[in-house]
């Protein structure tokens, strides 16, 4: 893995207010493992983290494997944005409203 891809992870997890420990539960290491991702002393990341790292990040898998392909990263406000919806729709009670309102938000977001 290359000093590339985990100053992406690195960045990503800072502007999305993500904690190493979050990401470590999630990918089941410590926090020292997803540090070393971060500072590329890390040979590599294994194909069921990348899957992990890329929903928590909201990033591509191409571009958390390095690869030199064009690829759109969601800008992070707007992920933080979406999350807060989510977030805020869970609390709604009328479940067909809900049900309706997380379907619009995925077609049009």
């Amino acid at each position: 893995m290359g000093n590339d891809v985990g100053k992406l992870i690195h960045e990503r997890r800072k502007e999305l207010g993500i904690t190493l420990e979050k990401i470590g539960n999630a990918c089941g290491v410590n926090k020292s493992t997803v540090m070393r991702w971060e500072n590329g002393r890390a040979k590599d990341i294994k194909r069921s983290h990348i899957e992990i790292l890329s929903r928590l990040l909201y990033l591509p898998i191409e571009a958390l494997l390095g690869l030199d392909v064009p690829v759109e990263i969601e800008d992070a406000e707007l992920v933080l944005l979406k999350k807060d919806i989510f977030k805020r729709i869970e609390t709604l009670k009328d479940i067909k409203k809900l049900e309706n309102l997380k379907k619009y938000i995925e077609v049009f977001c």
